[in-house]
């Protein structure tokens, strides 16, 4: 699902360019290489997970780019590990000559490591959880194709509609070392998109985007066994700055209708709670070589019965916060360094359990980013 919601968020981005009287969806080349350790503990337990995404954008024309992600880790929980690649996506982006429409076409390829053992299966669920923010949520799927259209419109120099949709197909693939399970065939996805940007003045912007996700049904051989409810996600973002400061703030509300556990003679309908998450980042923009910028990070979840790797689990109730700082610095003209810290704290219930634990721990990374 991530894959789509970046294809969708990033309409925003291109749309907010029309500001500038022309759609400029694709910059420069650029090889992104991140490094991250983050390592929390939640109640007795530590998760701990060492992973480096890498992302290579080539660009063939101001219309046509090739987008390359991979990324490893090292995931650690009570003496057992995963220590894989993870899934490789391939993306392929075109602008039409009239800058009004985009066609992208995601692919992600089961390059990671499925077929878990049990112990590596329990640490897979763990980083899928969203509150928990592992950047390596998961190691691998089966074959997944998205494709989508992204279509913007300037009513004016300052406020900018767009629509997109997207289809999202999902291959399957065997979770566990044991086939005992079968296979497990996730539901595809078909995703609608509406949103504006609007520029309220020189130094203030606000976007927003309503996403409709409708889920087909989940399978093991072939069997019906999971229905995901139908989801509706707000997305709303606010830009402005004051003097030398920048200062982003992003929130986003997500409610599926009830979730359907599906067999041969009946259907129950499972609750399915609202998550929130709140994102502001605080720039100060000293020079053009330096950043330094704080960051709050915010996600209040509610609890949901769900399938994660083929597996009916009971997420509980999370609140978890984090607050850090990091530092840019553009080194030469085609060369960016960053580095951050973020502290997070706040509590969970994990699948399987009734209890809430406390969760308390960091992230650190750094980053460098080459563009030719």
């Amino acid at each position: 699902m991530k894959i789509i919601l970046y294809i969708l968020l990033f309409s925003s981005l291109a749309l907010s360019q029309t500001l500038n009287d022309k759609l400029l969806y694709i910059t420069s080349n650029k090889i992104d290489l991140n490094s991250n350790l983050q390592s929390l503990k939640i109640g007795n337990d530590k998760l701990e997970q060492l992973s480096f995404p890498t992302n290579i954008l080539i660009t063939f024309s101001s219309h046509l780019s090739v987008d390359l992600w991979n990324g490893s880790a090292l995931t650690k929980f009570n003496g057992n590990k995963i220590n894989a690649l993870g899934e490789t996506r391939v993306g392929i982006k075109y602008i039409f000559p009239s800058e009004r429409f985009m066609v992208k076409a995601l692919i992600g390829l089961p390059t990671g490591k499925t077929k878990l053992s049990n112990e590596e299966f329990l640490i897979s669920q763990l980083i899928s959880l969203n509150p928990l923010g592992y950047p390596i949520s998961y190691y691998s799927q089966g074959f997944n194709v998205n494709l989508s259209l992204i279509y913007a419109y300037p009513i004016s120099k300052s406020f900018v509609l767009g629509l997109g949709c997207a289809y999202n197909y999902k291959g399957n693939y065997y979770p566990r070392e044991s086939t005992d399970m079968g296979k497990f065939d996730p539901g595809d996805e078909i995703i609608s998109d509406f949103g504006f940007d609007v520029k309220i003045s020189k130094n203030l912007k606000f976007n927003f985007d309503f996403v409709y996700t409708v889920f087909a049904k989940d399978k093991i051989d072939d069997i019906e066994i999971f229905k995901m409810g139908n989801k509706v996600s707000l997305y709303t973002g606010l830009n402005y700055i004051i003097g030398i400061t920048n200062n982003n703030i992003f929130v986003i509300y997500r409610k599926r209708s009830n979730n359907k556990l599906l067999s041969e003679n009946s259907t129950e309908e499972l609750s399915s709670g609202a998550q929130i998450d709140i994102n502001y980042l605080f720039e100060l923009m000293l020079n053009t070589r330096l950043t330094p910028y704080l960051l709050f990070d915010g996600k209040l979840y509610q609890s949901a019965d769900q399938l994660l790797n083929g597996e009916l689990v009971h997420t509980g109730e999370s609140t978890i916060f984090g607050l850090g700082l990091g530092l840019r610095y553009n080194i030469i003209d085609f060369l960016q360094a960053e580095i951050f810290y973020l502290f997070k704290t706040g509590d969970i219930i994990l699948p399987s359990s009734t209890e809430k634990m406390d969760v308390s721990g960091s992230k650190v990374g750094c980053n460098l980013l080459f563009r030719f």
